[in-house]
């Protein structure tokens, strides 16, 4: 995002956005009655983000900065993938899953900042490996909960 004889910059961002994560899990244990054991769960993943905030323009000829406009920016991103589980299930009541996979997302971003194409690491909220476009993700978590 480079002008000449200046540069353009953003300051203080905000981002929002929703993530679909939907899932199938097929349940490995014979020991165990599903929802509890080990899993094995294909997935596809659709998410949008949207980050705003201010831009400003430095002027490395005159040191002066100045409010350029309101950035805007959006990510779209749809996603494949697998993970594997561990479920357990306490007295009945008390649930912990614990999972871990890789994934492939296909993203595409846009801008109002003219010549800009936004990459996926700027935006709070998008993890990827290796270098900033990477398409290979991870997904791994855990969640604590009661079962009824």
């Amino acid at each position: 995002n480079h002008r000449p004889n200046g540069s353009l910059s953003s300051g203080q961002n905000s981002t929002s956005g929703f993530i679909i994560p939907p899932e199938y899990r097929l349940y490995l244990s014979e020991k165990h009655e599903a929802p509890e054991g080990f899993y094995v769960a294909p997935f596809v993943r659709y998410q949008h983000l949207k980050t705003t905030g201010d831009t400003y323009f430095y002027n490395p000829m005159t040191g002066n900065s100045s409010t350029a406009n309101t950035f805007e920016a959006s990510l779209n991103a749809f996603g494949l993938g697998v993970i594997v589980g561990k479920h357990w299930i306490f007295k009945k009541r008390f649930s912990i899953d614990v999972f871990t996979g890789p994934g492939y997302t296909f993203t595409s971003t846009s801008s109002n900042q003219p010549g800009y194409e936004p990459r996926r690491g700027d935006f709070v909220g998008q993890i990827q490996l290796g270098n900033n476009n990477n398409n290979y993700d991870f997904r791994g978590g855990a969640s604590f909960g009661i079962a009824f």
